[in-house]
Parts: structure tokens; sequence; C-alpha cells
């Protein structure tokens, strides 16, 4: 999948992201302890980086590749 196209809510980690979790903790923190400078970077940015990104189809090609290897 091209990185520009890479979201966290297309993640299947969306829900247990800790990096994604610490993430909006950090901005939260900012936006409270500094408002005359509002922190606005939405979290699905990081999926861009993410080393562990995968989607369902991402899932279903490689278990395919396995399944036919295995044959």
């Amino acid at each position: 999948m091209s990185e520009e196209k890479k979201a966290c809510e297309r993640c299947i980690h969306l829900e247990m992201c800790v990096a994604r979790m610490s993430y909006y903790a950090v901005i939260k923190t900012w936006n409270e302890q500094y408002p005359y400078v509002p922190m606005t970077q939405d979290g699905d940015v990081l999926a861009s980086h993410c080393k562990e990104y995968q989607t369902l189809s991402d899932i279903h090609i490689i278990n395919k590749e396995v399944e036919k290897y295995e044959r």
C-alpha cells in the first residue's frame, strides 16, 4: 500500500495501538499545558511510519501466499 494511503483507521491494530494512544495522550497534555499553541496533528499520520501496519486485506494476501507454499 502506498505511504500516502496509510491511516491508523484502516489498520487492524487500531483498538490496541499503544503508540497512537500515547500520541493522543501527549497531544492532550500539551494542549492543556499550552492552550495558546495547540497541537492539532491527527494521529493517523503515524501509520505512514509504522512497521507493524496491516490491513485485513494484507492478512488475506499473506495467508493466501502461505497456503500456496504449504501445498
